[in-house]
């Protein structure tokens, strides 16, 4: 019987999350690093995912909420928010959004 054991290891500022694609799942994502991959002009998300829920949040450099939905699975386009280059965006649940 063998296991596979995964090892996260935070730099310095913490964990760094490689982003290829306009799809994402659960997670806090940095929108400057979003933005170098998709390009600046990010104004909508929506919940692709076919049976599960995802929240969205999208906060500023001092931790303040600046817009929040709750997405039901295949839900509609939402408008977001101007990002900033210092926001995250915060996804949680087992959804998959897509980011345009």
């Amino acid at each position: 019987m063998s296991s596979v054991q995964t090892f996260i290891t935070p730099n310095q500022s913490g964990i760094h999350i490689s982003i290829y694609t306009n799809i994402f799942n659960q997670g806090v994502y940095k929108v400057d690093s979003i933005a170098q991959v998709l390009g600046r002009d990010i104004s909508f998300i929506q919940n692709i995912s076919s049976e599960k829920s995802v929240y969205f949040l999208l906060v500023d450099e001092n931790q303040s909420v600046i817009q929040a939905l709750q997405m039901e699975p295949n839900s509609p386009k939402y408008d977001l928010h101007k990002l900033q280059p210092n926001f995250k965006i915060i996804l949680i649940g087992e959804g998959s959004v897509f980011l345009s």
